[in-house]
């Protein structure tokens, strides 16, 4: 198998999450694969990037880039975000987009959208969060369905969308 482009787009590295994305990224750029990790440069709240997993990505080799924001839902930050990715990121470098939360998966989908090929933007659903507004919701599982396919990492969780309208034939677990 020829090396992979591949763009990893999350919130924060932060928790198990973020364990699992440095875990995955890190692994990809052992197996040869051009792995870039991109997430939001400050912190909000209790959201924040563990700092270790910063450095594992750093002493990996793994590109990676901080930039404000992947988290906000502020369309003038996730702009942004699109515009720092088509001035560090090659879109023909890229074959893969995977995102990890809804905001970052939008944000794909925005920069994937100029490839002259089509890139796939895949979504990771590691949960769905108890304290999301309606608009929050509808925008979330919206992008569910404009994605190439959702993983989710349990059964419950694509249980979940289902009953929210994302079709079965879409997630895996």
């Amino acid at each position: 198998m020829s090396a992979l482009g591949i763009l990893h787009l999350t919130t924060f590295l932060q928790g198990g999450a973020g364990r699992a994305i440095a875990d995955l990224a890190c692994a990809q750029h052992a197996a040869g694969h051009r792995v870039t990790v991109v997430t939001s440069d400050t912190g909000s709240g209790e959201f924040g990037n563990y700092p270790e997993y910063l450095a594992r990505l750093r002493a990996a080799g793994v590109t990676l880039h901080a930039c404000d924001s992947l988290f906000a839902r502020d369309l003038s930050l996730n702009m942004r975000v699109v515009e720092m990715l088509r001035h560090a990121v090659p879109l023909d470098d890229i074959d893969v987009v995977h995102a990890h939360a809804a905001v970052p998966a939008f944000i794909g989908l925005t920069f994937a959208r100029d490839a002259e090929c089509p890139i796939p933007v895949v979504q990771t659903q590691h949960g769905w969060g108890i304290n999301k507004t309606a608009q929050q919701a509808a925008f979330d599982l919206q992008v569910l369905h404009d994605v190439a396919a959702v993983v989710t990492t349990s059964r419950a969780t694509a249980q979940l969308l289902d009953g929210f309208g994302v079709p079965m034939s879409s997630i895996e677990v």
